[in-house]
């Protein structure tokens, strides 16, 4: 098969690949397979691109669209005698966004906007892919310079639901941030508070705006959450708070996933406190430039490196999924 006629840029080097199938549950979109001792990709149509299973492997067997895949390696392709076709629309997934939703509605009162740094995205307000319900959608209010609340379905497989708070360039409150992405057996969870300042430099923002309002909470999630490992990504580690919950827990762990499910909301009612006492800057304070010059790095990091935007750009199309990862990230 061509490079051009290819539907995924999932490889597997296989004089490295040593079948240790640890890549296989990694796998939001369970495609993978160990065949014949070896990792197969079982339908490209669905692959998000997402480097999970890259992370997980311990040979470096795995290459995907981040890596240079320029490199000649002797990969394995699909297997088409062992393509699943078989989708579940069905899947019952939770709704945490629109139960975050209605909180924000209720605190903050957001008005809806659909235009946002000059792109009119009222296309992405609410959509569908592959017949499966998303919305994309955008709120702003006082102190805040967007709320981004977003749920995209592929396939029926998985569900990715992101909340993300931008307070206002004049306050220097954090992000409120949480991703919940979720399969038929697992979700990845990750939800912070995220600084605005350099907590090492100024004690106060870390005092005022996370030990005191995070300390027991976190102390809650992060002993009693089964399976919530650190980010794999340096680039997130460094961009966090020290009071980030994340990792990926199994749905059969009712008291974890419930736990989870609250964390995302008592975080969301923590930030919403700072929110109601927040005050303004002082334009030509070094603390003004230092928060926005920090906001606009964090920005950019995220678009340069989140693994979810090579994925939404190959199912929604490089214009729409511009549009998305612009909404949705901070």
């Amino acid at each position: 098969m061509d490079n051009q006629e290819r539907l995924s840029s999932f490889t597997v080097n296989k004089e490295k690949c040593a079948g240790c199938a640890l890549c296989v549950p990694a796998c939001p979109m369970k495609i993978l397979e160990i065949i014949n001792d070896l990792c197969v990709i079982t339908d490209e149509t669905k692959c998000l691109e997402c480097g999970s299973c890259r992370d997980k492997c311990p040979e470096r067997a795995i290459i995907v669209a981040s890596e240079d895949t320029s490199i000649k390696t002797d990969v394995i392709e699909t297997d088409k005698n062992h393509s699943k076709t078989v989708r579940n629309p069905g899947t019952n997934f939770i709704p945490i966004v629109k139960h975050l939703r209605n909180i924000i509605f209720s605190d903050l009162k957001p008005v809806q906007i659909f235009d946002y740094k000059g792109k009119d995205i009222q296309e992405i307000n609410k959509f569908t892919l592959d017949k499966n319900p998303c919305f994309v959608q955008l709120y702003n209010t006082d102190k805040i310079e967007k709320i981004a609340a977003s749920s995209i379905n592929f396939f029926g497989d998985m569900a990715a639901e992101v909340v993300c708070i931008t307070p206002a360039a004049e306050y220097d409150l954090p992000y409120y941030m949480m991703d919940w992405d979720e399969s038929k057996d697992h979700i990845f969870f990750f939800c912070d508070i995220v600084p605005s300042d350099d907590i090492i430099l100024n004690s106060e923002h870390l005092e005022k705006y996370f030990y005191k309002p995070l300390e027991d909470l976190y102390l809650e999630y992060s002993f009693n959450i089964n399976g919530l490992p650190k980010s794999p990504f340096h680039w997130v580690r460094s961009i966090h708070s020290p009071y980030t919950i994340t990792g990926t827990i199994d749905k059969k762990d009712q008291k974890s996933l419930d736990l989870i499910f609250d964390c995302a909301e008592k975080y969301l009612r923590a930030w919403i406190k700072l929110w109601q006492n927040a005050q303004p800057l002082e334009p030509s304070s070094e603390i003004f430039k230092r928060i926005n010059l920090r906001r606009q790095v964090i920005g950019k990091l995220y678009h340069e490196n989140d693994p979810g935007g090579g994925a939404i750009a190959k199912f929604l199309g490089e214009q729409k999924g511009n549009k998305v990862m612009t909404a949705m990230m901070p």
